[in-house]
């Protein structure tokens, strides 16, 4: 095996899972390729697939997805007072961005750079900047 033909099996890959990739919704990646002379290995990687706000850059989708599993079930058990999403967001400091409706519902302590974590009326999460933050809650 040598750099090429691993090069162009990643190609012939991401063609291959084409298929797979819409018929599950999902993207597919391969990791970093390593190989020997007889053989070669990798790490290979499956996303479900989410609709992501427009400001999320494409390479922070796959946090993205991570964040929607996981804040908002952070966010739903402070629910229990109330008996509505809407009902949650109305008694919640709001922001206007892109127009749809976000609240904070968390903060990462590990994420240096966009730290709070910030949620939309249709579930939709992401994470935001102390600078972006001021700006729109303040």
């Amino acid at each position: 095996m040598n750099a090429s033909i691993c090069e162009n099996f990643r190609k012939d890959f991401a063609l291959a899972m084409k298929e797979l990739e819409k018929k599950y919704g999902v993207n597919v990646s391969l990791g970093n390729i390593r190989y020997d002379n007889t053989s070669f290995s990798s790490k290979i990687e499956v996303q479900e697939l989410n609709d992501a706000p427009s400001f999320i850059p494409s390479n922070l989708v796959a946090e993205y997805n991570d964040l929607v599993n996981g804040a908002f079930e952070k966010f739903s058990k402070n629910l229990n007072a109330c008996k509505s999403l809407k009902e949650a967001f109305d008694n919640c400091k709001t922001a206007k961005i892109e127009g749809r409706n976000w609240v904070v519902i968390g903060y990462s302590k590990r994420a240096r750079k966009s730290p709070f974590i910030v949620m939309d009326e249709h579930s939709n999460v992401c994470k935001i900047s102390v600078e972006n933050l001021n700006k729109f809650f303040a």
